[in-house]
């Protein structure tokens, strides 16, 4: 196929459309992907976030977040006779933050009182209690602070007590035989064995009530975070289940995870459409966790989008980026996020400064180790355990923090080499040197944007080829494009049109799962029906080919429209020996020769 950014001198004057229109492909070329790169590149902090910069040194924050807990954990031992500990969101939330204290400075502080608390969570009352079962979400946040008290300490006591913990959960989450069977042993009703098509496996169910049929993602955290600490296959894999589950079936058509659905067949697939931070949290640790073990691109790539679609495109925060009110598992996630290898320095940047350390000690605290349940003040002076755990999880984030070094220089919250020009002379050299190098950066860019464009070419005939005999692992099609409300409401209006017995279903209240998954169906059945008539065409004129047809679309991607451009341009499409130009280019008024 010819290069398009070869460009040759005009021969006849009529072939001048021809040289300026590869001019112009060359250059929708490179800037389209030029744009493609700066718009993956998009983690920057808003300049009205309060304070981004960390300041404090590295042992002051471990002072500090140290003062914090110590403040708790006496509280604790105050009230250790008392056998509502295991049950209080206090116990729940702080044995986690001992370990994670003890885990992120090396210490074993906490490691015999921690021993004492779980075990005695487990005495007290077994798995068996009714109570202790209500909800999985009690019973999985003692699991959890076990895995990385284990990691911590690598006591063999805590990873017992943290595998007995999932294997009780375990039994409320869908395994794939349990929804070909349409029944599971913990609910007394008939399962869904697929919502749009993909499996219900890898739920959780939200509460142990035999009735109720909410499914979630809550079982997330604790199997990644025994994944991470053990490498056991077997929790790799439910993990991932759960990730994929979350993925398929809770995500909105803005990126951010939802709360629940059903798994009851006779519900149709409702969900509920309450969205809250935790649930975003659990999935952003899951795919930190399991993005740096398996090294998959395409959870990287999941795990980056939701990030960003949970800072950017929902208000837990104010304009000055500060949580209000401050959520324990999105800032636990977040953590995890900014703490793994396979995080992206623009990604890790933009998490340290969203974490809102100084927003803590400046706006919750009183200065005397007691802080408020708002990180936008007023600070508190009356002493809360609830309160003091909820900044305890921002003061614990903060101490990995890569530290800011104080400067006077304006220089933005990345960091960067200072520059100083006060005492340099001006020369002519620079200039020179610019310019050639200036040239030389756009030929290169000429010329790979043509090999990017020529390769995502064949990618994507390869694509269409294989396309229905391919099958995609659970991750593997996560990084797939993901239209917007209205785009999708258009693509089924348009379905609707060609159909009418689709009225019907689409004037239904459908979710925004539904009509996501109905308009991607749709779109791909459009687009295997172009691949077909493009493969089936032989000298049939341009107008009629599908290519003319995709030239009405008014959703086509700049890379298709490329596409398009250049095949026009290629030998074949008019008749060069009559020197026909190519139709968009005939003038009013003008004539052939």
């Amino acid at each position: 196929m010819m290069d398009p950014c070869s460009v040759s001198p005009p021969q006849p004057q009529r072939r001048m459309y021809v040289f300026y229109s590869k001019l112009l492909l060359c250059w929708v070329l490179v800037t389209s992907y030029a744009t493609q790169y700066a718009n993956s590149q998009s983690f920057k902090s808003p300049s009205s976030w309060r304070k981004p910069d960390i300041t404090t040194s590295s042992e002051d924050r471990v002072n500090i977040a140290s003062a914090a807990l110590d403040k708790i954990t006496g509280e604790l031992s105050a009230q250790a006779q008392s056998e509502d500990l295991p049950y209080s969101t206090t116990g729940r939330s702080v044995y986690a933050q001992m370990a994670e204290f003890d885990r992120l400075t090396n210490q074993t502080k906490y490691k015999d009182q921690l021993k004492d608390y779980l075990g005695r969570a487990q005495r007290i009352n077994a798995f068996s209690d009714t109570f202790y079962r209500s909800r999985y979400i009690v019973l999985s946040a003692y699991g959890y602070a076990a895995a990385w008290a284990y990691a911590a300490y690598k006591d063999d006591d805590f990873l017992d007590f943290a595998a007995d913990s999932w294997s009780f959960g375990w039994n409320y989450t869908l395994k794939q035989d349990e929804v070909d069977g349409k029944s599971t042993p913990v609910k007394d009703f008939n399962i869904s064995q697929t919502c749009q098509g993909i499996t219900m496996a890898g739920g959780t169910f939200w509460s142990t009530n035999r009735t109720q049929a909410s499914l979630n993602g809550l079982g997330t955290g604790l199997s990644a975070a025994l994944a991470a600490v053990t490498s056991n296959q077997t929790y790799l894999d439910a993990a991932a289940q759960s990730l994929s589950f979350i993925h398929a079936h809770l995500y909105n058509v803005d990126g951010v995870v939802q709360d629940t659905i059903s798994a009851s067949e006779k519900d149709s697939c409702a969900t509920s459409n309450g969205v809250f931070a935790y649930n975003s949290g659990l999935m952003i640790e899951g795919l930190a966790i399991l993005a740096e073990v398996t090294e998959n691109v395409s959870m990287q790539e999941l795990l980056r989008d939701t990030v960003a679609a949970t800072i950017q495109k929902n208000k837990w925060q104010g304009d000055d980026g500060v949580m209000n009110p401050p959520d324990d598992f999105l800032i636990r996630g977040l953590s995890a996020a900014y703490s793994r290898n396979t995080t992206p320095s623009d990604m890790r940047g933009y998490l340290k400064d969203y974490l809102g350390f100084n927003a803590i000690l400046e706006q919750a605290s009183n200065g005397a180790n007691i802080y408020g349940s708002s990180w936008v003040g007023p600070p508190y002076s009356i002493y809360s355990a609830d309160n003091q755990s909820k900044a305890l999880n921002g003061l614990l984030a903060a101490i990995p923090l890569i530290n800011d070094a104080p400067s006077t220089n304006n220089t933005d919250s990345f960091g960067g080499d200072e520059q100083s020009s006060s005492n340099s002379k001006k020369s002519p050299i620079g200039p020179i040197v610019g310019s050639v190098v200036g040239g030389i950066v756009f030929l290169s860019l000429c010329l790979i944007g043509a090999f990017l464009f020529l390769r995502q070419r064949q990618n994507r005939r390869q694509r269409r080829k294989y396309r229905s005999q391919v099958s995609f692992g659970p991750f593997d099609s996560m990084a797939t494009h993901t239209r917007t409300n209205s785009e999708s409401s258009l693509v089924i209006r348009q379905a609707e049109n060609e159909n009418p017995g689709m009225s019907l279903l689409y004037t239904q209240n459908m979710s925004e799962k539904a009509r996501r998954q109905l308009a991607r169906h749709l779109a791909e059945q459009q687009l295997r029906s172009a691949s077909l008539s493009e493969n089936d065409r032989t000298s049939a004129t341009f107008s009629a080919s599908p290519a003319g047809n995709a030239a009405s679309d008014p959703h086509m991607s700049t890379v298709d429209l490329v596409r398009l451009l250049n095949e026009r341009l290629q030998p074949g499409q008019w008749r060069e020996e009559l020197e026909e130009v190519p139709p968009e280019y005939i003038e009013a008024g003008s004539s052939r020769g």
